[in-house]
């Protein structure tokens, strides 16, 4: 990095293989000692947690298991059960039902669909058999 001229940090471009000599970039919003790494920062701040409940069916009893897309989740880790529902720390969606153009893309072959579609499924035993609550439906808090 170079000092600054009018307030602007200058750094050196890359060496290019046909250009001449060493030009400099301004770069903005570097201060003197920050790390310039070339790279956009991941984290990035939420204004407030995104949670999603899941209301269990009426016939559901412990034990019982929770799968996301298929997944299987974890009691405390992935979700927390209250009382009748289940309650994940992060935001699950469904794609919702698409519209003509869409699907007509997709019937065409033109496009696909690459929207967040999560699937909650609970697998638990009803009158001493395995049964399957599938598709479970989703609900922002």
């Amino acid at each position: 990095m170079r000092e600054p001229k009018n307030g602007v940090w200058l750094k050196p471009d890359p060496p290019r293989m046909l250009g001449s000599g060493f030009s400099l970039t301004p770069v903005f919003g570097l201060r003197p000692g920050a790390a310039d790494t070339g790279c956009h920062s991941m984290n990035v701040p939420h204004a407030s947690s995104h949670r999603t409940r899941v209301r269990l069916p009426g016939d559901v009893m412990r034990p019982f298991e929770v799968y996301l897309n298929g997944v299987p989740q974890e009691e405390g880790k992935d979700y927390r059960v209250e009382g009748r529902t289940l309650v994940f720390s992060n935001e699950l969606r469904t794609e919702g039902r698409l519209g003509f153009w869409r699907w007509l893309s997709m019937w065409v072959g033109i496009a696909g669909t690459y929207r967040q579609n999560d699937s909650v499924d609970v697998v638990y035993q009803r009158n001493g058999r395995r049964a399957v609550a599938t598709k479970l439906p989703l609900e922002s808090l």
